[in-house]
């Protein structure tokens, strides 16, 4: 004999109500694709105290998730090799084994774990060579083009020591505060 429900109409209700959630919550969950010739990723480290190095990394790729119009989730990666300073000679010492050693490490890479809207901050893994930490990142976020394309701006400082990006002989010479400005572009992705 098999068991009657109680109350049909109720538990439709329910199974509607449900599948009406669940849809929702999916067309709202929106993917970008990051841009690289949109985007910019700049940098600015002391040398010999006195004089600023400026420099970028010119092709960066990831993924940004948001929901709801907010940021749920985003994944970087730079490619070391496209460091840029505007001197082909320190480039190329840069991109050697005694600094970023690209042959070997060739992405900077960030993955969001936590995301704060209200204050702007992303918590997230920064891994740089073979070292990975936990940072904090303020962001702001705006969209263009009816949400087809989203833009994610972080200003902030990083140590290059607690990267492990210590430079031998030359070490005492170069800053180890790293001052970022990136502005990241994405291009909303169709299902």
């Amino acid at each position: 004999m098999e068991p009657k429900l109680k109350n049909p109409i109720k538990i439709g209700i329910l199974l509607f109500l449900l599948c009406y959630c669940v849809s929702g919550y999916s067309q709202n969950k929106l993917e970008y694709q990051v841009d690289s010739e949109r985007s910019s990723i700049n940098f600015e480290i002391s040398h010999l105290t006195f004089l600023t190095v400026k420099g970028k990394f010119k092709k960066i790729s990831g993924t940004i998730t948001t929901n709801s119009g907010s940021i749920e989730f985003i994944h970087a990666e730079i490619e070391v090799n496209s460091i840029f300073t505007n001197d082909k000679t320190r480039d190329e010492s840069l991109l050697g084994k005694a600094y970023l050693h690209a042959e070997k490490y060739p992405k900077i890479i960030f993955t969001s774990v936590k995301i704060n809207r209200k204050k702007g901050i992303l918590y997230g893994v920064l891994k740089i060579k073979n070292v990975e930490r936990k940072i904090e990142i303020p962001f702001t976020t705006s969209f263009v083009k009816n949400k087809h394309e989203i833009i994610i701006t972080i200003n902030t400082t990083l140590e290059r020591k607690a990267f492990n990006l210590n430079f031998g002989t030359m070490d005492s010479l170069i800053g180890n505060r790293i001052h970022c400005q990136l502005k990241i572009q994405g291009s909303l992705l169709e299902n």
